[in-house]
Formats: C-alpha cells, structure tokens, sequence
C-alpha cells in the first residue's frame, strides 16, 4: 500500500510507516496499537517511542513478555536497548 502525509518527526513527507502491533500467546488475538509515518529514524528515536508504547500497555494493566522485530539495522539497535 502506499502512504501519504507529513511524517510525524519532519516536515517532509513521510517515506515509510513503522507499525505496532500486540498479540496475545494465549488466544488469537492481535491488534494495530500505534502506526507512525515517518521520514527518517534511528534507533534512539525507536527505542524511544517502542519504550512509550510498551510502558503505556504496562499502565493499563497489560504483561509485556517480549518483543518481535524484523532484522533490520535499526530495528535490531533499538531492541539491543532495552
């Protein structure tokens, strides 16, 4: 699919789309929780932001156990981070 619209961390149009998403181990459920358009990241700044996502779930009562990252560069820097 294609996105369109500024990016959420530059005035430039985003150029790609990082997603969030849960999933429970014990049942089928799974969800979207965050999509973030952006136009470029680091891993500092995905850290950041997972940091956010995963304590805000924390403070409404869900159990984190892990997280699933594909192997790129910056996806692996920023979960070698927590």
């Amino acid at each position: 699919g294609n996105s369109v619209g500024t990016a959420y961390n530059s005035t430039d149009l985003a150029t790609s789309v990082h997603v969030l998403m849960v999933e429970n181990l014990f049942s089928p459920y799974k969800d979207v929780v965050h999509i973030v358009p952006v136009h470029s990241f680091d891993a500092s700044k995905l850290y950041n932001l997972l940091d956010k996502v995963v304590m805000g779930h924390e403070d409404i009562g869900f159990k984190v156990n892990g997280l699933v990252a594909d192997n790129n560069s910056i996806n692996r820097k920023a979960v070698s981070y927590f």
